[in-house]
């Protein structure tokens, strides 16, 4: 034996710690091992020590830094989310106990996830009716989840899981509850105080509940509708965009049609909640989920192990069917199960394991007498029927409500010839008569078409396997109907029934239903749909003179030559330029002798029909006429294909056209600038008058007859003889091939190396190099071709090709140079605009006179390309020049429109959304909800543009970053909203100073902002900002004034309805100051949007006595009738508001309670102002500002208010929204005065918009 090599101590490596040593090992190779170096490391010490055991006690997890982590984790958590205040005890309250609970958390594969640790409060130790009522929470049906996600799959929709942090923490309980507070976290100061919830937590009676209804709630106020089939599912229709929300407590399966609506609607509840995005579903209620392309697999497997690791059956052997069919066990037989709790636990397990293997519900299945007695078996019969009719109008209903309906009845298979004949005969007899009424619901079904009910013979009832032992033969034919995977091979086809009966369901067809007793399931029907093609005409046999070669034969031999030309493509540019001479010189060379045989015909021994060169000949040919060929292209009077002129343009294009291939390798050109545009034309031009000249040549060279009938007659007219002109076609066909293998690719090489389409990636070449797989690519399709072997069908794609390349070179030459765009290359001194659109159009239209279809197809495909490449290619960096058009036509337009007023028809609100809330928002939500909904109520006829504006305190150098951060959140929020607008963020030091810039430069021209729209300031009392909101709110009033900017406030936000809400009842203005017509047309406007559409407006005008009420009645009517306004006139006096002081039965204050309020407040914070002026030995400031009082001209202004509050509160306390004139803030009246007269004048209105015209008109009589 050899020894091992000597070891040098310098290099071993120290023992690390926890290392066993070991005697060196012997061997044959020099290969240092770890038995070499002395030691052997442990590698399960890490696993073994890491995973701390569960703890017996709150003391044991305490002393585990793991559990100890996870609890102080759960315990920061339940903190943030103020779940609690700690409050003395009250007497004689419950109080609800508490404990910890501990859990390792695993993923899908076994390994740990985690340590948690959850505080739970005991439920058994609540009272009813004390600190809990209702208690039920639905959760998602099994049934459901497997409709959705086998919906989802088929329409390839992404499928997200989401898991909610601490779920039950975010329900809001009704019930005062009292706990103790939580183990080894206890205030050491106040040991004998309580914690009272303000939060739902686990364990509670009602936590599933109260998180169920704040989830829900959230949801339906985002548009979602939550399906009566099942509560658990919530559905979000709109437009095409369709949305599944799957909830079971706080695990969530969300799928969307597209993933911009997926990402949208994840961020909306992140917003909400605190949420987890785990990516794509893989684990969802302990099944694992793995997603192929053509099916979806759940498996219970990890579930599986776990059961039977508890029951000690680990390692026991399976059996082949889930029941013995020979045993029969009498009811009496064996003794009672000592301790049946194990029992009925496994078999919980095997029911809920029947979720992905429904071949042991024989398990789990249990029978029972039916609830009613039958009087005979046919009833018996009929009633498990029922059931299963019931079951199957259920799936009807979740699928209507998934937007997904069955347009043909559904199947239900029965095996009771019986039952049959009842669901669809209404006999009645002795044996029939006294079936409950209920049951026949059963022929009602079958009556409307929604459900056929058929027999099924035993032997093919599948659902035995649900209710019966079978042999093994029978259980696995059953078996493999259901789906469920056991092999390799039967895996792979894992759920395929969901899949099928998906895609059955998008072919409208029916979803069968098998029944046995009262159990049935879904059965997968697969229908074939042939389309019948009837072929008009026939086709006719007749002698012909013309001879073709087998079109196998030519097939052969072109697949053979393509081959050998993609040998020489493959030797690079070089090997080509050494061939091109090869094919190029005779082609010239034939093409001479042609000529030349033209003008010496006719020739001796020539054919009658070649007359020579002949005016005569010429005039008789000059007129149009086009012959009939059969499909292989051949001449035949009967033929099946008729040729016009757009039929043989698009043959001839591409003749014509592609010699401007040689583009494609412009950069092998040493002068591109200057070789593309010379020679593109030079050879254009040269092949165009070649073309046309053989033309005139050939119609003054022969009959018509010898036209059609001779098809080589340029061979037959050549000189010195035919042979020369079939080695010119053979030669001139090579050299195309040679031509279009050599350019093409490296068009498509280039295109990929632009990176403008990312899927063509794989067919980038790097500088140097050939473009090998460009051109192997290419090699295919023109063998593909050549397969196909019909010209007639290829030549107009490849016509389409051409037409469309040459169109978007023309578009983007046409587009670029409009534009000035200095990175255009090559620019030819000669070129103007015109020229390439007039390419372009010409394109386009012979696209069309060729045919409409490709046409149409061609566009489409481009319009697809280009959408695709606008979002995944080089749009960013490049530009778009589409949107560089639509900037300078938007800058010519803006200084056409220049700063002139407008006519008020022509005129359109532009609102300026003031987002500064006068509140707080949710984190990351840069502006309020329902604001965003009001500036999509102010587009005239769909049109306008908003301006949504923030200002950030602070200073703009120190602030930048923060200032990008908001507006890149304010734009995104604008598109999540579906708001037509931008969005734009001011840093200044103060709401004031940052408004008066904004008035001032907002905009250009006519496109400046007209209208501020703004929350109104609810909470400056609640909140004590007495001395920050009214100076704010007043200067961006007067500011607006001076700005001459009209302002709407928006009073009860919180109450205005989104977009899915209805308001029904009246919009009241009350008309008293004359706004330019402001007033009626955001009346106008609100009444265009459906969540007012039921509504009807009332303008309520204020006037001094009786005669002029009716006349100025009688004026507005018909100032609204000039304005076609359909509203109901109501004129108040000034008497009947005097007179009016009674309290409103709906009013939830009193007016003048609240009047009393203010005259306290008022005079208050005037008195404290001028104790403050008297100890300061200054005049009456408020903000810097002096401001006169007038005690008498303030109780006037606070009593106005009150009037005109108690009058609005009379009339419109059930209106649907309520608009009042602004008042201007008096002038140098203090700013808390101001607040005051508006909180009286907005009390007891839930939803107001005071509204404030300027100096002039924005509605007109005259149309």
């Amino acid at each position: 034996m050899i020894p091992s090599p000597p070891r040098f101590v310098k290099s071993d490596p120290p023992l690390p710690t926890g290392a066993v040593p070991i005697p060196p090992v012997a061997n044959t190779h020099g290969m240092a091992t770890r038995g070499k170096s002395g030691y052997l490391q442990s590698c399960l010490a890490l696993l073994t020590e890491a995973l701390s055991p569960l703890p017996r006690s709150c003391r044991d997890a305490l002393a585990d830094p793991h559990w100890r982590r996870a609890m102080e984790e759960e315990y920061a958590a339940l903190q943030d989310n103020n779940t609690w205040d700690l409050v003395p005890c009250p007497a004689q309250a419950n109080v609800v106990t508490g404990k910890w609970i501990f859990k390792h958390k695993f993923h899908a594969d076994g390994s740990l996830d985690r340590y948690k640790a959850r505080w739970v409060l005991r439920g058994f130790t609540q009272h009813s009716s004390v600190d809990y009522d209702e208690t039920f929470s639905p959760v998602v049906k099994p049934a459901t989840v497997r409709t959705v996600l086998t919906l989802a799959h088929s329409r390839d929709w992404p499928i997200h899981q989401l898991d909610v942090k601490n779920a039950f923490l975010h329900g809001t309980l009704s019930e005062t509850v009292y706990y103790s507070q939580p183990t080894g976290f206890g205030d050491l100061a106040l040991p004998g105080h309580v914690c009272k919830l303000n939060r739902s937590l686990y364990g509670l009676k009602q936590a599933p509940r109260a998180w169920y209804s704040r989830f829900a709630s959230f949801l339906l106020s985002l548009g979602f509708s939550e399906a009566k089939s099942d509560t658990s599912l919530f559905v979000l229709r709109r437009g095409t965009e369709t949305v599944y929300l799957l909830l079971y407590v706080d695990d969530i399966v969300l799928t969307a049609s597209s993933e911009q609506l997926l990402h949208r609607l994840i961020a909306a509840l992140k917003n909400e909640f605190a949420m987890k995005d785990l990516g794509p579903l893989h684990h969802f209620l302990g099944v694992a989920v793995q997603c192929h392309k053509d099916h979806l697999t759940l498996s219970q497997r990890q579930y599986i192990l776990d059961i039977l690791a508890r029951h000690g059956m680990s390692d026991c052997k399976p059996c082949s069917t889930p029941v013995d069919t020979c045993a029969k066990v009498p009811a009496d037989a064996g003794l009672p199960v000592a301790d049946p709790t194990a029992y009925r636990s496994l078999a919980g397990a095997l029911q809920y394991l029947t979720f992905t293997r429904p071949d042991i519900a024989l398990i789990s299945w249990s029978s029972k007498r039916q609830p009613t007695v039958s009087r005979s078996s046919a009833e018996a019969e009929y009633r498990a029927v029922a059931n299963g009719i019931a079951e199957a109008s259920w799936l009807q209903q979740l699928l209507q409500e998934l937007h997904h309906p069955l347009q043909t009845a559904s199947l239900v298979y029965y095996d009771n010839v019986s039952a049959v004949y009842l669901s669809s005969n209404p006999i009645q007899h002795q044996r029939t008569k006294h079936v409950e009424i209920d049951l026949h619901f059963v022929r009602e079904r079958v009556a409307i078409g929604a459900v056929r009910v058929l027999h099924v013979p035993t032997t093919s009832q599948f659902a035995d396997v649900f209710t019966k032992g079978l042999p093994f033969s029978v259980f696995m034919d059953f078996r493999s109907n259901l789906n469920v995977a056991t092999n390799v091979q039967q895996r792979r086809m894992a759920l395929k029934l969901l899949a099928v009966t998906a895609v059955s369901t998008v072919a409208s067809t029916a979803v069968p239903l098998s029944l046995s007793g009262s159990n049935f399931f879904l059965k997968a029907e697969t229908v074939t749909v042939v389309n019948n093609t009837l072929v008009n005409g026939t086709t006719k046999s007749g002698a012909t003179t013309i001879s073709t070669p087998s079109l196998h034969d030519l097939q052969i031999y072109g697949v053979v030559v393509t081959i050998l030309l993609c040998f020489i493509v493959f030797g690079g540019v070089k090997i080509i330029n050494k061939v091109a001479p090869a094919f190029l010189v005779p082609v010239l060379f034939s093409i001479l002798c042609i000529y030349i045989g033209v003008s010496i015909a006719p020739e001796p021994g020539a054919s009658k029909g070649i007359t020579g060169l002949s005016i005569v000949t010429l005039a008789e040919n000059w007129s149009s006429e086009y012959q009939p060929t059969n499909d292989a292209g051949v001449p035949d009077p009967n033929g099946s294909i008729y040729w016009d002129f757009n039929a043989l343009l698009g043959l001839f294009f591409p003749a014509v056209t592609g010699i401007m291939a040689g583009s494609n390798r412009s950069a092998s050109l040493k002068d591109t600038q200057r070789s593309i545009p010379v020679g593109t034309l030079s050879a254009t031009l040269s092949t165009t008058l070649m073309y046309l000249l053989s033309v005139f040549l050939f119609g003054a060279l022969a009959t018509r007859e010898e036209l059609l009938t001779d098809r080589l007659l340029a061979a037959a007219i050549a000189w010195p003889g035919p042979a020369v002109i079939y080695i010119g076609i053979i030669l001139s066909t090579l050299g195309a091939a040679l031509q279009s293998l050599t350019g093409a690719p490296r068009l498509l090489a280039a295109i990929a190396n632009d990176d403008i389409i990312p899927i063509l990636n794989c067919f980038k070449a790097y500088e140097g190099s050939e473009p090998h797989v460009a051109t192997l690519f290419t090699s295919f399709i023109c063998i593909a071709c050549v397969v196909i072997g019909n010209l007639d069908l290829i030549t107009p794609t490849i016509t389409m090709f051409f037409l469309l390349c040459y169109a978007g070179v023309n578009l983007s030459c046409f587009l670029l140079d409009l534009l000035d765009a200095p990175s255009w290359r090559p620019r030819w001194k000669i070129h103007h605009w015109v020229l390439s659109l007039i390419g372009a159009s010409q394109c386009i239209v012979i696209m069309f006179m060729i045919s409409w279809t490709f046409t149409v197809v061609s566009l489409a495909i481009a319009s697809l390309i280009y959408y695709y490449v606008s979002l995944k290619g080089k749009a960013g960096d490049w530009g778009d020049g589409f949107k560089s058009a639509y900037f300078q036509l938007a800058l010519r337009s803006l200084r056409s429109l220049g700063a002139n007023n407008v006519h008020p028809k022509n005129w359109y609100p532009i609102p300026l959304i003031f987002c500064r809330p006068w509140g707080k928002l949710p984190e990351n939500v840069p502006c309020h909800p329902k604001l965003a909904d009001f500036a999509n109520c102010m587009k005239k006829k769909g049109r306008g543009m908003s301006i949504f504006v923030s200002i950030i305190d602070g200073d703009y150098h120190e602030s930048a970053e923060e200032a990008n951060t908001a507006y890149r959140q304010l734009s995104a929020y604008i598109d999540y909203k579906h708001c037509e607008g931008v969005a734009e963020i001011i840093v200044a030091r103060s709401i004031s100073d940052g408004f008066r810039s904004i008035v001032q430069i907002m905009g250009l021209g006519n496109l400046k902002p007209n209208i501020v729209v703004m929350r109104y300031p609810e909470i400056w009392r609640r909140e004590n900002l007495i001395t920050q909101i009214p100076s704010s709110f007043i200067s961006i009033i007067n500011d607006c004034i001076i700005a001459n900017k009209a302002i709407v406030i928006v009073k009860g936000l919180d109450e205005w309805p989104n977009e899915y809400q209805r308001l029904y009842g009246t919009i009241d203005l009350y008309w008293i100051v004359r706004d330019g017509g402001l007033m009626l047309l955001l009346s106008q406007l609100l009444l265009a949007r459906d969540g007012f559409e039921s509504c009807k407006i009332q303008v309520f005008c204020i006037a001094e006595e009786g005669t002029e009420a009716e006349e100025l009645k009688a004026d507005v009517k018909k100032y609204l009738y000039d304005l076609r306004m359909q509203a109901e006139v109501i004129v108040v006096t000034m008497k009947s508001m005097e007179a009016h002081s009674e309290i409103s039965p709906n009013a939830k204050k009193d007016p003048q309670e609240e009047y009393a309020s203010a005259q306290d407040r008022i005079r208050a914070y005037l008195s404290q102002m001028k104790e403050t002026a008297q100890r300061e030995g200054r005049p009456l400031m408020e903000d810097g500002r002096q401001v006169v009082v007038n005690e008498e001209k303030v109780e006037k202004f606070l009593y106005t208010m009150l009037k005109l509050n108690t009058t609005i509160v009379k009339y419109s306390m059930m209106a649907a929204v309520v608009l009042v004139s602004l008042p201007p803030p008096p002038l140098n009246h203090p700013a808390y005065c101001y607040m005051e007269y508006m909180d009286m004048l907005v009390v007891n209105v839930p939803r107001m918009l005071i509204v404030r015209g300027y100096r002039r008109d924005v509605v007109t009589l005259f149309t």
